[in-house]
């Protein structure tokens, strides 16, 4: 039951960052321009 926990706080930090990585990297390329 703890590893399973812990499975799921690990993939939604693992998907949290993930987009995070996509949005901060969609409005870099936003202020290029």
């Amino acid at each position: 039951n703890k590893i399973s926990t812990q499975t799921g706080i690990g993939t939604t930090i693992a998907i949290a960052g993930v987009a995070m990585y996509s949005f901060i990297k969609a409005r870099m390329e936003e202020e290029k321009r």
